[in-house]
C-alpha cells in the first residue's frame, strides 16, 4: 500500500484541505477512550471463549497485531506501519464476511472491530494517511450494521469524510494510484451522501475542479487559462523541439475536471469556466500529443474539447464578459480540428470558426498570439478551396495585428517566429495569385526577419520550414525580376536545407517540396538537375531513383485518401516524367501519368493542388502525344488543362501560363496531323495564344512570349490582319519587361530576351505598307533603356499648371527613380547585410509602381490623356529638320528603309533586297577580322598576326563596297543625289540604323578606287540611336553656349601613354578666343568627381583619354581618368541641362554591345543621354598621332567666328575626316573611318 506520510494538503486555490470538524473530532476522541478501557478486557474474553472457528482467527489476528504494536518503542516507521496496516486488514477481511454477523459472533467482531479503531485511533504519528481513513471507514462500516446505533452511523459519516478529505489529497501528487484514489473519494463521498447526509462536507465537484487546475499548471509549468495560451505553449514546446512530459499529470487533470463537470449542476455559475477548462485540457492532449495524426482514434480529444467548448458557450449569456472570450476559444478549437480533416467537414469547422472570429477577437482584449495564427490558418483554408484572395487579405491583416500585441514574446519566441514566417507564405500565395512584386518582397522580407530568429539549435526544426520557404520565395522573385542574386541565395539555402533535412523537422509534405526543388535545381548542388538537360550522368540518376525509392516508402506510409498519400501520387509522377525525360523510356512516362492521374482523383484536395495537377498531368499527356503521336493524348491533355484553366479565376497571374499551355497542345495536334492543310488546329493555338497575350492576369514574360508566337505563328501561315495585332500587343508588354523598377544593367540583360522583337514586327509594317505603324513599333522596341531614362526627366512645366501637387510629386519619383535606377545594390555577406541590400531593390520597385500610378493619375485629366504615351508616328514625320533622315530595318522577312524628308508628310520606302541578317551578319565578321589583322580589337585587346609576312587579304573595303552597293546606293538613288549631285554645301543625312547594322560604318560607305561612288561625296552623315533621341537633341539650348572645358591623361595609371593628349588640347586652346572660354584638366588632376563638376559646369566637353567598353555590364563602360574609371553610369546619374557638343577622343566610345546593338550601349549615347546634344566619338581604338589632325580641324572650323554651335559639329567632322583621309590615304580605313557624329 501506498504511504507519503502528512500532507498540507495545498489546494489549487492555495487553501488548505479541510479536517473534520470539531464535534466530530471529539467524538472519536469519547469513543476511542470507552474503547482503550475496554481492551484488556476485550482480548480476555478472546482468550476464554473460543468455541468458533472465527473467534480463533480473530483472536490469532489481534494477538499479532498486539505483538507487533507491544515490539515497537516509539512510533511505526513506514514499513512497519504496512506491516500492521495489512494484519488489520486481514482482520477486518474475516469480519466482513456474511457469516460473521450470526448471532454467535456479533458480539466477537464488535469488540474486535472497536479494538482495531482503537489502535488505528491512538496512532498519531499515520492517523491521517489515506490507508488509516480506509480502515477506519471500514470499521465504523462493520460497527453500524453490528449496532444500528446511531451514533455509529455518525461517526461512519465522518469516517467517511475524513477518507474522502484524504483520497482528495491524494490527487494532488499525480502517481499512477491517482485513479484510485479519486475512485474510493468518489466511492466515500456518494456512500456519505447515501447516509442522507447533508452537513458541511466538503464541495467534491469544487475541489475536483481546483485539484485538477493545479495538476493541469504543474503539467504545463505556468498559468494556462486559455485556450490560445494553451496552444502558445504547446506550439513552443513543439517548434522548439522539446520531448513532451508524461501525460499522467494531464489524465488526472482531466479525469478530476471531467468528475467535476459530471458532479456540477447545470444552474451552477461556475460549470461554464469549468466546461471550458476541461476543454482547453482536451485540446492540449489533442495539440500535444496527436495534432500529426489524422487517424480518428486521436480525434477524441479534440472532438471533446469542442463539445465541452460549445457547452460553455451556450451556457454563458451574450451580455456575460465572457461570451466573446468564450467564443474565440471555440473559434480556436474548430480552427485546430479542421487542421485535421478533409473534405466538407474540414470545410464546415473552417467556416464554422471563420464565422465565430471576427466578432470575438474584436471584443476580446485578452487575445493571444495564437488566436490570430489560428484565425489566419482558417482564413487560408477558405483561399485554398477556392474562396477568394480577401481571405488571404483577411489572414494577413489578422497575423499583422498578433505582431502588435504587448505579449511576452520572449517566453515563447517560436511562436512568434511561425507567426511571422507565415506571414511570409501568405505573401507568397498573394504573389501567386496576383504577381505583385510587393507581396513577394514582403514574403522574402518576412522569410528573413523569421530566419534571423533561429539561431538557436532547438529552432531547427521550424528553421527548415522557414528555409524552405524562403528557397521559394527566391525563386519565384528570380523568375520574375531574373536578379541573379536571388537565385544564388537560393541555391545557398538549398543546399544548407538539403545538407541538413533530416535534423529540419521538414513534415512530409515539406520533404516532398524540398526534393522537388532539388530536381528542378540546375545548381549542382546535388547531382539533381531540371529536366531536358542532356549532360546528366550516373549520379543524376542514382539520386533520381534515391528519390523515387523515398517516394514509394512515403506513398505505403499512407492510406488512399490522406493527404500526404496524394502529393507522395504527385511528387512520384514528376520523378517518372524526369527520368523519362534522361532516358526517353515510355514505361516512365505511362507511369507518371498513372500516379499523376491518380492524384488528381483524390477526394480531398485543395482548389490549388487540384488545378495545379490537372495541368502536369495535362503537360504530361502533350509529352506522350508529341513522343508517341497518339491523338487520344491530345484529348486527354485537352480535357485536363481545359479544367484546370477553369479552376483559375480571371486575373490569376498563371492564366497566360495556362493558356499558352493549351496553345501548344493545339499545336502539337496540328504538328501530327495527317492532314497538314487542316486550319482548325492552327486556328486553336492562335486563338489560345492571343487569349493569353491579352489576359488580365498574367506574367508579363509569359504575355509577351504569348503575344510574339501569336505574331510569329501568324505571319508564318500568312495570316498578317493577325500577326499585326500580336505584334501591337506585344510591343504594348515591352515596357513591363523592360521595367523600370530595375536597375539600368538588368534592363539591359532583359532586352536579350526580346532581341528584334521591334524588328520583325516593323517588316511586317513595311510589307503591309503601314510605314508609320512600324516607325513606332522601331521607337518602341528599340533604345528602351535610354528612352526609359529620358522619359524620366521630361519637363512638367504645363502639368504644373493643371496640377501642381500631382507635377511636384512626380518630379520627386522621376528623380529618385533616376538616381535609383543606376545603383547596383552591393553583394550580400549574412543575412542581415542581405536585409540592407534588399531594401534598395525593394525602394526603387516601390519608386516605379508609384511613377506608374502618378502618370495614370495624370492622364486622368482631360488635356494629358496622352502624358508619357509613345509619340505617334505622325509626330516622327517632323525630326527631319537638317536634312533627311533614314531609317534601315534588318530582318529576317524583309530589309527596308525608310526615308523622313523635310516638310514631307509622307514616309518614302526603299526595298533593300541585296540586304539580309546574314549578308549583315558576315560584314560584321569581315570588319571584326579586318581590324584583328590590323592590331585593332574591341576592349584594346592587341594581338600579333601569326603569319605578318604573307596576311590574308584585307576585307574592309568589301564591307564598304556592300554597304554601299546594297543600302546607302538605293537610299541615295531615291533622294535623287545620284542623278542630281548636290551642288555646293551637301547636305545632312541621319542613319537609324537597327540590329548588327548599327555595328557598321556606313557613313564610310563606298568605292574607294572609283569616282562619286562613295557616301561621304554626297552627303554629311550622322547617326541618331532613334528618331526620338534626334528630337531631343535638336531642341534649342535656353542659354548661348561660351565654355569649353578639356580632360587630358596623357600619363593614366596603368595604361600606355598617350602624348598626342597635349597636342590635342593645345590645338583647342589656339581656336579658342573671346568670348569662347577654354579650361582644362591635366593628368593628374583628372578625377572622376573633379571632372564630373566641371562637366556640370561647362558647355562643352572634350575627353582625350583611354575607354573601354565592358561587354559584361555595359553601364560600367567608362573613361580611364587618374583616380578610376569615370563610368557611363556616373555620367547619366547626372542630369546636365542645355550641353552641346561632347568630343570623346578616345577608344571605342561609340562601339556598341553586339548582344544589344538596338540599344546604343556605348558612351557616345550615355552622353547624348546625359543632356548633351551632339556627340562626336569612335567606334573602335584610334592612333594617337591622328586624334590631335582630328581636334585641330573640328575646333578650327567650329571656333572660327568665335561662337559655339554645336550643331555645325557633323560638318566639321565630315571636313575633318577629309583631311585626314588625304594625309595617311583612303584605304587606310581603320585610321579615319572610326570617327563618327551623332545627334543634332
Amino acid at each position: 500500500m501506498h504511504n507519503r506520510g502528512s500532507s498540507n494538503r495545498e489546494m489549487a486555490s492555495g487553501e488548505a484541505l479541510p479536517e473534520p470538524s470539531h464535534d466530530s473530532a471529539r467524538s472519536l476522541e469519547v469513543k476511542q477512550d470507552t474503547i482503550t478501557s475496554t481492551n484488556q478486557a476485550c482480548t480476555s474474553n478472546f482468550l476464554t471463549n473460543t468455541t468458533s472457528i472465527l473467534r480463533e482467527e480473530v483472536d490469532t489476528g489481534i494477538n499479532k497485531l498486539l505483538n507487533l504494536l507491544g515490539d515497537s518503542s516509539s512510533d511505526l516507521e513506514s514499513q512497519e506501519i504496512q506491516v500492521v496496516w495489512s494484519h488489520m486488514d486481514s482482520i477486518l477481511t474475516l469480519l466482513e464476511a456474511p457469516e460473521a454477523l450470526i448471532l454467535d459472533d456479533r458480539n466477537t467482531g464488535q469488540l474486535a472491530t472497536m479494538t482495531i479503531l482503537s489502535m488505528l485511533e491512538s496512532d498519531d504519528a499515520h492517523r491521517k494517511e489515506p490507508e488509516s481513513f480506509d480502515l477506519r471507514v471500514r470499521c465504523m462500516t462493520l460497527i453500524m450494521e453490528l449496532t444500528c446505533a446511531p451514533e455509529d452511523k455518525q461517526g461512519l459519516i465522518l469516517a467517511l469524510d475524513g477518507a474522502t478529505l484524504s483520497h482528495l489529497d491524494q490527487l494532488h501528487y499525480a502517481s499512477s494510484e491517482s485513479a484510485y484514489h479519486l475512485d474510493i473519494a468518489l466511492e466515500y463521498h456518494a456512500r456519505m451522501k447515501s447516509l442522507d447526509y447533508y452537513g458541511d462536507s466538503v464541495d467534491i465537484s469544487q475541489m475536483l475542479s481546483e485539484i485538477g487546475s493545479l495538476q493541469y499548471r504543474n503539467f504545463t509549468g505556468s498559468e494556462l487559462t486559455a485556450m490560445g495560451k494553451i496552444n502558445d505553449f504547446v506550439m513552443h514546446h513543439r517548434l522548439a523541439r522539446q520531448q513532451p512530459k508524461a501525460t499522467t499529470g494531464l489524465d488526472i487533470a482531466l479525469e478530476c475536471m471531467t468528475t467535476s463537470v459530471m458532479l456540477t449542476p447545470n444552474y451552477h455559475s461556475s460549470l461554464p469556466s469549468r466546461l471550458q477548462t476541461l476543454a482547453l485540457m482536451h485540446l492540449m492532449k489533442y495539440l500535444m500529443f496527436y495534432a500529426d495524426s489524422r487517424l480518428s482514434d486521436h480525434m477524441v480529444d479534440i472532438n471533446a474539447g469542442i463539445e465541452y467548448q460549445s457547452r460553455a458557450a451556450s451556457l454563458t449569456p451574450r451580455d456575460h464578459p465572457d461570451y466573446h472570450q468564450r467564443m474565440a476559444y471555440l473559434a480556436f478549437a474548430y480552427t485546430t480540428r479542421s487542421n485535421a480533416g478533409t473534405g466538407k467537414k474540414s470545410m464546415e469547422d473552417v467556416n464554422k470558426a471563420h464565422a465565430l472570429y471576427p466578432p470575438a477577437l474584436s471584443r476580446h482584449a485578452d487575445t493571444t498570439l495564437s488566436f490570430h495564427l489560428a484565425h489566419a490558418k482558417a482564413l487560408e483554408h477558405r483561399f485554398e478551396s477556392g474562396e477568394g484572395l480577401d481571405n488571404i487579405r483577411e489572414a494577413i491583416e489578422a497575423l499583422s495585428n498578433a505582431t502588435q500585441l504587448e505579449t511576452n514574446i520572449r517566453d515563447f519566441q517560436p511562436i512568434r517566429t511561425s507567426i511571422i514566417s507565415h506571414l511570409g507564405a501568405l505573401h507568397r500565395k498573394m504573389f501567386r495569385s496576383l504577381g505583385r512584386l510587393i507581396d513577394i518582397d514582403n514574403a522574402i522580407d518576412f522569410y528573413t526577419k523569421a530566419l534571423l530568429l533561429t539561431s538557436n539549435e532547438h529552432d531547427h526544426n521550424v528553421q527548415g520550414k522557414i528555409l524552405l520557404g524562403l528557397i521559394q520565395s527566391l525563386q519565384a522573385r528570380y523568375n520574375r525580376l531574373h536578379d541573379p542574386n536571388d537565385n544564388d541565395r537560393a541555391m545557398k539555402y538549398l543546399a544548407e536545407l538539403y545538407s541538413r533535412q533530416e535534423k529540419m523537422g521538414l513534415s512530409l509534405v515539406e520533404m516532398i517540396e524540398l526534393h522537388s526543388t532539388l530536381v528542378q535545381a540546375q545548381s549542382g548542388i546535388i547531382p539533381l538537375r531540371y529536366q531536358g538537360a542532356d549532360n546528366l550522368d550516373y549520379s543524376y540518376i542514382a539520386a533520381l531513383d534515391g528519390a523515387m525509392k523515398r517516394a514509394h516508402q512515403w506513398l505505403s506510409a499512407f492510406p488512399e485518401g490522406h493527404d500526404y498519400h496524394s502529393a507522395c501520387l504527385s511528387f512520384l509522377s514528376r520523378l517518372y516524367l524526369d527520368r523519362f525525360n534522361h532516358k526517353k523510356d515510355s514505361v516512365d512516362l505511362d507511369e507518371s501519368i498513372k500516379y499523376m492521374t491518380k492524384a488528381t482523383s483524390t477526394e480531398h484536395m485543395s482548389n490549388i493542388e487540384q488545378t495545379r495537377w490537372l495541368l502536369e498531368l495535362a503537360k504530361i499527356h502533350d509529352l506522350r502525344l508529341v513522343h508517341t503521336k497518339k491523338p487520344e493524348d491530345y484529348d486527354q491533355a485537352i480535357e485536363y488543362a481545359t479544367r484546370a484553366l477553369s479552376l483559375l479565376p480571371e486575373d490569376h497571374i498563371d492564366r497566360a501560363d495556362y493558356l499558352t499551355m493549351i496553345a501548344f497542345i493545339h499545336s502539337h495536334r496540328y504538328t501530327i496531323s495527317s492532314n497538314p492543310q487542316s486550319s482548325e488546329w492552327a486556328r486553336a493555338t492562335l486563338n489560345c495564344f492571343r487569349e493569353a497575350a491579352l489576359s488580365v492576369g498574367g506574367y508579363p514574360t509569359s504575355k509577351l512570349k504569348a503575344a510574339q508566337v501569336w505574331a510569329m505563328s501568324s505571319t508564318g501561315i500568312g495570316w498578317h490582319d493577325r500577326a499585326l495585332e500580336g505584334f501591337e500587343v506585344a510591343m504594348s508588354i515591352v515596357p513591363e519587361v523592360v521595367w523600370l523598377g530595375a536597375t539600368i544593367s538588368r534592363r539591359f540583360n532583359e532586352i536579350e530576351t526580346i532581341r528584334n522583337l521591334a524588328l520583325h514586327a516593323a517588316a511586317l509594317g513595311i510589307s503591309s505598307r503601314k510605314y508609320l505603324k512600324a516607325l513606332e513599333w522601331l521607337e518602341q522596341g528599340r533604345f528602351i533603356v535610354w528612352n526609359q531614362t529620358l522619359q524620366l526627366r521630361t519637363p512638367l512645366e504645363d502639368l504644373h499648371l493643371a496640377d501642381s501637387v500631382l507635377a511636384q510629386r512626380l518630379q520627386e519619383v522621376s528623380g529618385e527613380l533616376h538616381y535609383a535606377s543606376t545603383q547596383s545594390s552591393p553583394l550580400p555577406i549574412g543575412t542581415m547585410n542581405y536585409l540592407e541590400s534588399d531594401s534598395m531593390e525593394q525602394r526603387r520597385r516601390r519608386l516605379a509602381e508609384e511613377y506608374q500610378q502618378l502618370i495614370e493619375k495624370a492622364r486622368e485629366i482631360p488635356a494629358f490623356k496622352d502624358f508619357l504615351r509613345t509619340k505617334p508616328a505622325s509626330d516622327l514625320l517632323n525630326v527631319a529638320r537638317s536634312g533627311p533622315v533614314v531609317v534601315v530595318n534588318i530582318s529576317a522577312h524583309n530589309c527596308d528603309a525608310l526615308i523622313l524628308t523635310p516638310g514631307c508628310s509622307e514616309v518614302t520606302h526603299v526595298p533593300l533586297p541585296e540586304v539580309s541578317i546574314e549578308k549583315v551578319q558576315d560584314a560584321c565578321n569581315q570588319l571584326d577580322n579586318s581590324l584583328r589583322r590590323h592590331y585593332v580589337r574591341e576592349r584594346g585587346f592587341h594581338r600579333v598576326d601569326a603569319n605578318p609576312k604573307n596576311p590574308p587579304a584585307d576585307t574592309f573595303e568589301d564591307v564598304l563596297i556592300f554597304l554601299w552597293s546594297a543600302i546607302a546606293k538605293p537610299v541615295l538613288d531615291v533622294l535623287g543625289y545620284i542623278e542630281n549631285p548636290p551642288i555646293g554645301e551637301l547636305p545632312r543625312l541621319t542613319w537609324c540604323t537597327t540590329g548588327r547594322l548599327a555595328m557598321l560604318p556606313l557613313h564610310a560607305a563606298g568605292y574607294y578606287n572609283r569616282p562619286r561612288c562613295k557616301l561621304s561625296d554626297f552627303v554629311v552623315s550622322s547617326y541618331t540611336p532613334t528618331l526620338s533621341a534626334l528630337i531631343s537633341a535638336s531642341s534649342t539650348p535656353s542659354i548661348r553656349h561660351s565654355d569649353v572645358l578639356a580632360i587630358s591623361q596623357e600619363k593614366t595609371p596603368g595604361q600606355s601613354h598617350l602624348p598626342g593628349t597635349k597636342q590635342e588640347l593645345d590645338f583647342i586652346n589656339k581656336h579658342a578666343s573671346e568670348p569662347v572660354v577654354f579650361s582644362q584638366i591635366n593628368n593628374a588632376d583628372a578625377t572622376c568627381e573633379l571632372v564630373l563638376q566641371a562637366m556640370e559646369n561647362s558647355d562643352w566637353v572634350h575627353l582625350a583619354c583611354h575607354a573601354h567598353q565592358n561587354v559584361t555590364d555595359p553601364t560600367e563602360s567608362g573613361f580611364f581618368l587618374q583616380d578610376g574609371t569615370l563610368s557611363l553610369k556616373k555620367i547619366i546619374q547626372k542630369s546636365f541641362k542645355d550641353k552641346g557638343l561632347a568630343f570623346l577622343s578616345a577608344c571605342q566610345t561609340a562601339k556598341g554591345d553586339e548582344r544589344l546593338a538596338d540599344e546604343a550601349v556605348h558612351l557616345a549615347s550615355g552622353m547624348l543621354l546625359a543632356g548633351y546634344r551632339s556627340v562626336i566619338a569612335t567606334m573602335w581604338s584610334v592612333v594617337d598621332a591622328d586624334a590631335p589632325v582630328i581636334a585641330d580641324q573640328v575646333y578650327g572650323q567650329l571656333l572660327k567666328c568665335r561662337r559655339m554651335d554645336y550643331r555645325d559639329s557633323a560638318r566639321a567632322l565630315h571636313a575633318a575626316v577629309n583631311v585626314l583621309r588625304e594625309k595617311v590615304g583612303d584605304k587606310e580605313f581603320t585610321r579615319w573611318v572610326p570617327y563618327i557624329h551623332i545627334g543634332a
